[in-house]
């Protein structure tokens, strides 16, 4: 996925084409879509509530919100702009790319090379940023659980800075939110190293 740096160099001026078709479209992905990937959207663009319930009133959508709708739902974001009549589902990377590229952010994209990534903070709704230097930590975290014995100090190191809320917020995640999560970054991790690590990561704690 975008990184942070990216979407806070999207604009949020309106691009949709037909405000009415526009309009009709985000209220019905977004009706389909769970609560873990409502917050996920709200978590990648920093977009308020607001702006999407403006979106679902008015038809007005900035390319944040269609790059953030379309990362999470896999919705083609040229669909949403109402650019297109096509309703393509499942869609790549590529396409959001192109979306980008479509509308001048081909230099963003160059300047953002997806050095950086996040990971959920339940506690606050917001992501955490990690570096250059987490990656490889990361990446040594995962070689080093092949014995398996770093597995229980990473999940209490985990557990220990969860507050009874963020206990609570997990413990309620239903199974398809679960298995939306390991779909989305199984996904990922096609087309991001970061993403690789942690599904290694993800696979090693299931089979322990």
């Amino acid at each position: 996925m975008y990184n942070k740096e990216l979407y806070n160099k999207l604009k949020q001026t309106n691009v949709s084409k037909d405000q009415e078709k526009t309009k009709e479209r985000v209220k019905a992905v977004w009706s389909t879509l769970g609560k873990q990937q409502k917050q996920e959207i709200f978590n990648i663009s920093d977009l308020k509530k607001a702006t999407l319930e403006r979106t679902c009133r008015l038809g007005n959508i900035s390319v944040i919100l269609a790059t953030a709708l379309a990362e999470v739902a896999r919705i083609d974001p040229y669909y949403l702009t109402a650019e297109t009549d096509e309703k393509q589902e499942n869609i790549s990377d590529s396409t959001i790319e192109s979306f980008l590229i479509d509308h001048n952010y081909k230099n963003v994209i160059d300047e953002t090379q997806q050095t950086v990534y996040y990971r959920h903070d339940y506690s606050e709704g917001n992501p955490y940023m990690h570096s250059v230097i987490d990656k490889q930590a990361d990446a040594e975290v995962v070689e080093s659980a092949s014995s398996g014995a770093i597995i229980p100090l990473i999940a209490s190191n985990i557990l220990g800075t969860l507050t009874e809320d963020d206990k609570t917020s997990l413990e309620s995640m239903t199974e398809d939110d679960m298995l939306y999560l390991l779909k989305a970054i199984n996904l990922r991790a096609r087309f991001n190293t970061d993403a690789k690590s942690k599904t290694l990561l993800l696979k090693k704690i299931l089979i322990e």
